[in-house]
């Protein structure tokens, strides 16, 4: 009979321990991306007729809130609303394309580190992103306007600097 009141015991203590448990696991809410309407942008940046790799874009908007994305080895980029979200909001967007590193203190924006949510200032480059003009990314003239749904918005720029617009 010991026997049997320690079993129950032992048991009773194991779907005690397995409640307080379960109840602690409760799933992260994720945030409600869908209720932001944020659109798909992807396209392609090319350097005088060529795929321009490696080159980060930033589309950012009045309120310097920005979605932000990296080319490939073909030129070819896709927005980011955050490091795990796809999408930007719709609207019209300043445009910067940058090269090189960016400043220590704006290096997590962009490789992550925090999870943004697109309410941070656009991330400014460092000295060595002066390889682009400066029309493509601190005095950006490069302007494109994002809708709702899908899109692709290219970008054909020249060493000089002569390009101003966006491509769709």
């Amino acid at each position: 009979m010991n026997s049997r009141k320690r079993q129950h015991s032992c048991l009773l203590l194991a779907g005690i321990c397995l409640i307080v448990l379960a109840s602690g696991c409760s799933q992260q809410q994720r945030p409600d991306y869908a209720s932001l309407g944020l659109a798909e942008v992807t396209g392609t940046i090319r350097l005088d007729d060529q795929p321009l790799a490696n080159a980060h874009i930033i589309f950012e908007a009045p309120d310097e809130s920005y979605s932000f994305g990296k080319t490939n080895s073909r030129g070819k980029y896709t927005l980011m609303f955050n490091s795990e979200q796809p999408g930007v909001l719709t609207g019209k967007k300043i445009v910067r394309i940058l090269l090189g590193k960016f400043s220590e203190e704006d290096d997590d924006q962009q490789t992550g580190g925090d999870a943004t949510d697109g309410q941070d200032p656009a991330p400014k480059p460092a000295t060595d992103s002066s390889e682009l003009p400066s029309t493509y990314n601190r005095n950006s003239q490069l302007t494109a306007t994002v809708v709702a749904g899908s899109q692709t918005i290219n970008f054909d720029l020249k060493s000089d600097g002569s390009t101003t617009s966006a491509t769709q």
